[in-house]
């Protein structure tokens, strides 16, 4: 109405999936976790004879009429089938179906009172002729992507819908599997909805608080209808969920600031944050978190607003990694803590003050009198205590630690964690980045480093640079699959591609920088990423040695891999144990790979 009466054509709008259902141009979805308890005692989510029994009394419980089973293989789905086929109207999708034929399929899946569409993911979700139903059956194994597709059909609006939600019967039996589909199904629904990721939050947030997981009755009003009445959802699952969304959301819900309520969640519990390095609270490394907040602290990387609200709760970043207080001096405490201040980016921070103490601290240290706890905490924010040396000096020995870096990588492209000898040469140089952008670094120094090959840009506005350089990839060998090690240019393209990978796997690659890596080609599952581009490796070794017997103990060349023979050996291995997928294992028999030796 707006939009006409403001004249400006046709608009679209992007609604978050609770508005849309407020206005009706959605239905609710309801999620159904099914456990061993509701269906027996020896229920395993990969029997298609359970499966089966969830599907039936799921049917029987519910005025669902049709629903469709989504299996990850065929030969999972035509089991299942079986199964199903004598106690309700079922129908095997498959591959051989043409269009036509599984439009047959669909009418009778509506024409009959109690039916399924049995299939695997690709057949149902890839064909855009299939129809919106009540409900769907997830077994393990099934990407977000499909889990998102899965989610559509049973959230659009029938025409005269039976009841008033769809429903998404997930068999979580405790396995990793079931698991990892619960929260990839919690995660579809929730994203991208600032007012269900909120509620979300505060279900984790009070389960930790009160040490106890929450049955949905007790949840936000938001989402308290999103799964079954009385379900009770571990808040480690809740956690992960929450994790691969909140970053698409905003800065707001990043997953730093999760962790940080979360730390307030357990100081509410517990009354202290004593918290050791191998704590794990609703499947967050909580421990080793902090332990990583407070060294980022005392080495100068931590920003000023994380700095603030750490100490608001009550962090001290007093203490070295082994949990051990400073000693109590207390010149030594109030002028450290000025000194960390002024390295954590905290305004007002009294530099000249700390500058005059730390020359008594490097003649203390020259005269022995300075205790080794205090020696160790001043080195972590890369003080130097010799005071022969001269800020030349040390910048001198900096660079060359990146000189002895590039003569070895063959490219500049350091990790912000790596250390070079005795110099913390990732840190180092994100710390020059950050003077460069200020307008702090000397031109001469400027110089230097790009003389070197280092980019000044922060590694956020990089991003360009390497879509540009996997461009140049492509384009000279025709692929996407970029061996990990692969360095293009001065960029180390393969690690980074890595990196993204890993980023859109828990939520931190933004939703428009993720397309733009699908529609070059990218495979953005890492496991199957890396199969490939080993795959291709035996294809090219194949190529110039005439067969595909490599060694186990080859050594590689400029254009082989020299891990590729122990690589092959994990494959035919897997084949022996018939862990080995058949669909790679297909490829592996057409390239000449004999599967069946040990």
């Amino acid at each position: 109405e707006i939009a006409k009466w403001l004249d400006c054509g046709p608009v679209a709008f992007h609604l978050p999936r609770s508005a849309a259902v407020q206005r009706g141009l959605l239905r609710p979805v309801k999620i159904w976790p099914w456990t061993a308890a509701e269906l027996g005692r020896n229920f395993r989510a990969r029997s298609p004879k359970h499966q089966a029994e969830a599907i039936i009394s799921f049917l029987q419980r519910h005025p669902a009429r049709s629903l469709y089973a989504f299996l990850p293989k065929n030969e999972a789905a035509q089991e299942l089938d079986d199964e199903l086929c004598d106690k309700v109207k079922s129908f095997f999708l498959h591959a051989g179906m043409n269009t036509s034929e599984r439009c047959g399929c669909y009418s009778e899946l509506f024409a009959a009172k109690e039916s399924v569409a049995v299939s695997s993911v690709y057949i149902v979700l890839e064909n855009r002729s299939a129809p919106a139903v009540e409900a769907a059956f997830a077994a393990g194994k099934i990407s977000s992507l499909h889990v998102g597709r899965m989610i559509g059909l049973v959230s659009k609006l029938l025409d005269q819908p039976s009841h008033d939600y769809g429903s998404i019967l997930v068999l979580h039996d405790k396995t990793q599997d079931s698991e990892i589909l619960l929260i990839l199904v919690l995660a579809a629904v929730v994203a991208e909805d600032p007012l269900m990721i909120q509620s979300l939050r505060q279900v984790v947030l009070l389960s930790v608080a009160l040490n106890k997981d929450l049955p949905s009755q007790e949840w936000p009003p938001e989402i308290r209808d999103l799964v079954s009445d009385g379900c009770i959802i571990p808040r480690h699952v809740l956690a992960h969920a929450l994790k691969i969304v909140s970053a698409s959301v905003s800065s707001t819900f990043s997953d730093w600031t999760f962790t940080a309520d979360l730390l307030s969640a357990v100081k509410l519990r517990d009354g202290h944050l004593a918290i050791p390095s191998n704590h794990v609270e609703a499947g967050v490394a909580l421990g080793a978190w902090l332990h990583r907040q407070v060294d980022d602290a005392q080495q100068g990387r931590l920003e000023a607003e994380r700095f603030d609200r750490l100490a608001e709760l009550g962090v001290s970043f007093e203490e070295t990694l082994d949990g051990k207080l400073l000693e109590k001096d207390e010149d030594f405490r109030k002028n450290y803590k000025q000194l960390l201040a002024f390295y954590s980016r905290e305004r007002g921070a009294d530099v000249e003050a700390s500058s005059t103490w730390l020359k008594r601290q490097r003649v203390k240290c020259k005269q022995g009198k300075l205790p080794k706890s205090h020696q160790q905490l001043l080195e972590k924010l890369g003080v130097n205590l010799e005071p022969g040396k001269s800020l030349e000096e040390r910048w001198q020995g900096k660079v060359l630690a990146l000189q002895t870096f590039i003569q070895r990588e063959g490219h500049s492209d350091v990790p912000g964690r790596c250390v070079e000898g005795d110099e913390l040469l990732g840190s180092w140089l994100d710390a020059q980045r950050s003077r460069w952008k200020l307008g702090k670094l000397a031109p001469e120094r400027v110089e230097q480093l790009q003389a070197l090959g280092v980019s000044l840009q922060q590694r956020s506005a990089q991003w360009d640079d390497y879509v540009e350089a996997l461009q140049r990839f492509v384009g000279r060998e025709g692929h996407t699959d970029v061996p990990a090690d692969h360095v293009e240019g001065a960029l180390a393209l393969g690690s980074w591609l890595n990196s993204q990978r890993r980023r859109a796997l828990h939520g931190g690659l933004l939703p428009k920088q993720k397309q733009q890596l699908l529609r070059m080609g990218v495979e953005m599952e890492e496991e199957e990423a890396n199969w490939q581009c080993h795959f291709r490796a035996l294809s090219r070794f194949k190529e110039l040695e005439g067969h595909v017997e490599v060694a186990a103990t080859f050594q590689g060349s400029q254009q082989i891999p020299g891990h590729l023979g122990r690589w092959l050996y994990s494959q035919k291995l897997k084949a022996c144990k018939g862990t080995l997928p058949s669909q790679r294992k297909r490829k592996l028999l057409e390239l000449g790979v004999e599967l069946e030796k040990k």
